[in-house]
């Protein structure tokens, strides 16, 4: 047997600026169910972000596919403003940026780097359209680009900073078409004509 129905998404803000009429609400609302927030049902934020991880893992980091202890005491030790979007994005952007393991052991908060912190910056939070996937590769390119330029190009450095291998690190900038000035010096040959020679990414 075959059930219709229709939802409707409905806030007291929608009756409040006139864009809902108040006895058409009355009209319709005859099965009301009220979600509290995420930071309020805190027993399933484990549950959902394990759901996250078993649609998304295995395009964003297939060898993962649990949550580790301590990446749950993270997600339930946060406020979760942006309820289950954010943590669905957190899960995202953390499994972007995990090792090669089994285990996800560490969540990346997104408001936790200062790079949110400033306008300019490629966040979750602006008005911009786009898929989430490429959301999230404009936020780890601008991530990436803006740590190695702050450790003047030296990648070991910039790894330590992101508290990721700098295998890792390497190839994410690959992935991502992410290069760093080429740093050159002359060679001199026997026929005294000077060329360049560029340093590959060796720091």
């Amino acid at each position: 047997m075959k059930i219709r129905g229709t939802i409707f998404l409905i806030t007291d803000k929608a009756i409040s600026k006139g864009k809902l009429r108040e006895d058409l609400y009355y009209r319709i609302a005859v099965g009301l169910i009220e979600i509290p927030p995420l930071r309020q049902r805190i027993k399933d934020i484990a549950v959902i972000a394990k759901c996250v991880i078993l649609k998304y893992g295995p395009e964003l980091k297939p060898s993962i596919t649990c949550l580790g202890d301590s990446a749950v005491k993270q997600l339930e030790a946060h406020d979760w403003p942006g309820n289950v979007r954010e943590l669905e994005n957190v899960i995202r952007r953390s499994l972007l940026l995990a090792e090669d393991k089994t285990t996800l052991d560490r969540v990346e908060m997104i408001a936790s780097h200062p790079v949110m912190q400033t306008e300019h910056d490629h966040s979750f939070h602006d008005d911009r359209q786009g898929s989430l996937k490429n959301r999230l590769s404009e936020f780890e390119t601008s991530l990436i680009q803006k740590t190695i330029q702050q450790q003047e190009y030296n990648l070991s450095a910039a790894a330590r900073d992101l508290e990721l291998p700098r295998t890792t690190l390497i190839s994410r900038m690959k992935a991502l078409g992410i290069t760093r000035p080429q740093e050159q010096r002359p060679t001199t040959h026997r026929s005294g004509k000077s060329t360049v020679k560029d340093k590959s990414l060796t720091k």
